[in-house]
């Protein structure tokens, strides 16, 4: 898990930049926050923003946080045809990255269900066995009941291989 966060923040970095790259000249590029600041002034060019007189560090941040916002599919108001296509790869790239993110997040907690998993399919298979040899009722809940405690105890289930690694074969039949 912590793999997968590792390489999406370095494919949000990756993108950062490139975004960077391709807004850096003043003018090229107007973050949607400040969008309603430009509205306001009635400025046809779009072209009133803070983001250029910004540190590098807090470019850095907002191309980040927008990098972010496109990969989940959000509006960065690309400006030029080149932003439009390069904003439209990413959230495609995005969307299958998060459908990999997420088959791997179910893969892992089918993982971490196993045990519970192969108790399920055990549990199927003696109550389909028991029916069809017609065991008594009674009988079936006693043998339902022992895989339960079984389970549920891990130290009996440890306990009772060992016991059987003792026993000798006559002793086991």
């Amino acid at each position: 898990m912590f793999l997968l966060l590792f390489f999406l923040f370095l494919l949000v970095h990756w993108i950062a930049c490139l975004w960077f790259l391709l807004v850096n000249e003043p003018g090229s590029w107007v973050p949607p926050k400040d969008l309603d600041y430009v509205a306001r002034v009635d400025n046809p060019l779009w072209t009133k923003t803070d983001f250029y007189d910004l540190s590098i560090e807090k470019k850095y941040a907002t191309v980040f946080y927008y990098s972010v916002l496109m990969m989940v599919g959000n509006e960065i108001s690309p400006r030029t045809s080149f932003q439009t296509f390069f904003s439209s790869m990413i959230i495609i790239t995005g969307a299958v990255v998060s459908a990999f993110i997420f088959g791997n997040m179910a893969a892992l907690m089918a993982t971490i269900n196993k045990k519970s998993t192969h108790f399920d399919e055990q549990l199927d298979f003696v109550n389909t066995i028991m029916r069809q040899m017609k065991l008594p009722e009674g009988m079936q809940d006693e043998v339902v009941n022992f895989m339960f405690h079984v389970q549920n105890s891990p130290e009996i289930h440890q306990d009772l291989d060992t016991f059987f690694t003792i026993l000798n074969d006559p002793l086991k039949k």
